[in-house]
Order: C-alpha cells, then structure tokens, then sequence
C-alpha cells in the first residue's frame, strides 16, 4: 500500500512453523521498481530492516498473524519508487529465550502475495 505523500507501506503475514511462540523477529523488504531492478533506499541500502517486538502479542506455534488484521504496518521511506516486494525472516527469538540468526546466503526471498 502506500500512505497519504505516496510513501509505500508493507504489511506481512508471518505464520510459525515452530513448536515455541515467537515474540519476536525482524525481517528485511527487499524493494523492486517496474524493471524487476533493486530499488536501494536513499540510494545505498539493498533492503529495509523491519521489526516485529510482540506489539500485538506472542506468534504461537501453528499460528498465523497478519499485520493488516492488527492495522500494523512498515513504511518504506527512501524506497517511493517500488513497486514490487520481496520479504525474509532474518532474525526469530522464542518465548523459551532462544534467537535464531540467519546469514545472508540463508535468506528466503518471498515475493508480494505468495
């Protein structure tokens, strides 16, 4: 979506494939223009880095959450010309004290509406 000075906006939907509630993760919007081309944020970053603290309550295991369903979204300042977009989890903490670091080459790249 995009805001009222045409800022875009990402809302996620993460489900937790996990046997421990999350309460936390960060995830990084990899933003693309009509090209299919990376759109870096006021010109040097690849991707925005997004987090996720709980806000509207713990993921628990199985569960789904759905940004839109909690009016939560991520504004995309310095990326106004994308068009298309691209999510990875890069980062989970579990209620149980556990944090789950992925490298780069561990990234799963999930288009928009997959």
């Amino acid at each position: 979506d995009t805001n009222s000075i045409g800022t875009p906006e990402v809302y996620i939907r993460v489900k937790n494939t996990g046997d421990v509630p999350i309460d936390a993760f960060d995830f990084a919007v990899k933003c693309l223009n009509n090209y299919g081309e990376t759109v870096k944020g006021y010109g040097h970053e690849p991707y925005a880095v997004c987090t996720y603290q709980g806000e509207d309550g713990n993921i628990g295991a199985g569960e789904v959450w759905s940004a839109s369903e909690n009016d939560r979204y991520w504004t995309m300042s310095g990326y106004d010309t994308a068009t298309k977009y691209e999510v990875a989890i890069i980062k989970v903490h579990t209620t149980d004290g556990e944090t789950i670091t992925l490298n780069q080459n561990q990234y799963e790249w999930i288009p928009q509406n997959e």
